[in-house]
């Protein structure tokens, strides 16, 4: 079990005893003072019940991801990737799909090209976030062992713009990285990652152009 995974189930569990800890709480003050401090035992009930409501309004999928869900279905792709800024991109073609998953929530992306010489599979996971109000995505593939997590927002190209950071696997040193996606249409998408120079600049390190096959 991941990290995350492991965390999610010990956040489930304390606000589970949260809950659970407040009403034996509120009913063992009730039981012990008497009437006259059932009004203020009560109140713990009270405050629950408002966090309850906020809470089940940042777990509701709103527009954010009805606009991850048009990606879902299969699609061809076609790539560019610069190694070396001066010289031509190396090019290549494959498929990717993408599905919503936990109740329209996340989108899981499954991309497979073949990139020098060599199967290259990769996989993301995006979401909107309810309380930062951010795009969010994590992507991971079998040409590393990292995961390389990225946020931003929405763009004027019916897409996003996503910012985060990897690690250059030759050297280990960190490198700051930028995700722009362009939708002019449902069936059509295409995306560039730019890595930040140390310039302050953003050289482009790859292109992909997504059409939907079905």
């Amino acid at each position: 079990m991941s990290c995350k995974g492991m965390s999610l189930i010990a956040g489930a569990a304390l606000v589970a005893a949260g809950f659970v800890g407040g009403s034996i709480v509120s009913s063992t003050l009730a039981q012990q003072y008497g009437d006259k401090d059932k009004e203020t035992a009560s109140h713990g009930d009270m405050d629950q019940q408002a966090m309850m409501e906020a809470w089940m309004k940042t777990i509701q999928p709103g527009k954010q991801h009805a606009k991850l869900a048009k990606g879902v279905g299969n699609w061809t792709v076609s790539m560019k990737h610069w190694m070396d800024p001066t010289a031509p991109p190396e090019e290549s073609t494959g498929t990717t799909s993408f599905k919503m998953v936990l109740d329209g929530r996340y989108l899981v992306e499954d991309f497979h090209v073949t990139s020098m010489g060599m199967p290259f599979h990769g996989m993301g996971v995006t979401g909107y976030d309810n309380i930062d109000k951010k795009f969010k995505a994590v992507w991971f593939d079998n040409f590393g062992t990292g995961i390389m997590m990225m946020e931003g927002d929405a763009n004027d190209q019916g897409g996003t713009t996503m910012y985060g950071s990897t690690k250059n696997p030759m050297t280990g040193q960190l490198e700051h990285v930028k995700g722009v996606s362009a939708q002019p249409d449902d069936n059509t998408v295409h995306f560039e990652m730019f890595k930040k120079t140390p310039e302050g600049g953003w050289m482009k390190e790859m292109e992909i152009h997504y059409t939907r096959a079905e």
